[in-house]
């Protein structure tokens, strides 16, 4: 996940966070409920991350990432009841992925797609002396 509890508690207040967590009435944070959108969240990041960085991303995670996803993680905290402000705020996150998987905005890691990872194999081999044609020619 691209945003912890404290990321979340940091940005928003303890106090919304639990409110809005606390879909029991224990008057108590649910750190699953946090836990859960905050993977939502991310997953929705990867969704326009992929398209241009080999995943997962390895941390520390850009902080522009990160708060990009609290603030999708905080509308889905909210469900039917955020506010404009907050669905403003999801809505600029939203832009912002859009303008990573359309290569307007870099994330500051070294992992872009167009790099081999270090797990790749490279090959660098003159053509073969022999084609597909040629051989099919000598089979038969």
């Amino acid at each position: 996940m691209y945003g912890t509890l404290a990321d979340m508690v940091g940005r928003y207040g303890l106090e919304e966070i639990t409110a809005r967590s606390d879909r029991a009435n224990t008057g108590e944070l649910d750190e699953a409920i946090v836990s859960a959108v905050l993977a939502d969240a991310s997953s929705i990041a990867d969704g326009y991350l992929r398209t241009r960085y080999s995943l997962p991303l390895m941390e520390p995670y850009p902080r522009e990432l990160t708060s990009q996803v609290c603030a999708i993680a905080r509308y889905l905290l909210w469900q039917d009841a955020a506010s404009e402000r907050v669905e403003t705020d999801r809505d600029n996150a939203m832009a912002w992925l859009r303008d990573v998987a359309a290569g307007k905005v870099n994330l500051a890691i070294d992992t872009p797609r167009s790099l081999a990872r270090e797990t790749d194999a490279m090959i660098d081999a003159p053509a073969p002396a022999v084609s597909d044609s040629d051989m099919k020619a000598f089979l038969g």
